[in-house]
């Protein structure tokens, strides 16, 4: 993933996945972050799935605990609030 297109490709098959109500792809760092609307989430297998239909491969999953904004912040260097 090299530019802001290929992320925009990977964010719009995440967005497909059940239970997924927000997406931040970051093309610079390949990093995904996925907020779910329940404490169900797509599984691993899902995740991978929807990514190579993007046209790329996903190397890991990890399960985070916090909000969304707080990763996204973590992730972008942004300031929370």
């Amino acid at each position: 993933m090299k530019c802001t297109g290929c992320a925009w490709s990977v964010t719009q098959e995440l967005k497909k996945l059940d239970h997924v109500s927000d997406v931040y792809v970051d093309a610079k760092t390949k990093i995904a972050i996925l907020a779910t609307d329940s404490e169900e989430a797509p599984g691993e297998e899902a995740v991978a799935a929807a990514v190579k239909t993007a046209g790329y491969e996903a190397s890991d999953y990890t399960k985070l605990k916090g909000t969304f904004a707080e990763a996204k912040a973590k992730l972008t260097g942004e300031k929370k609030g």
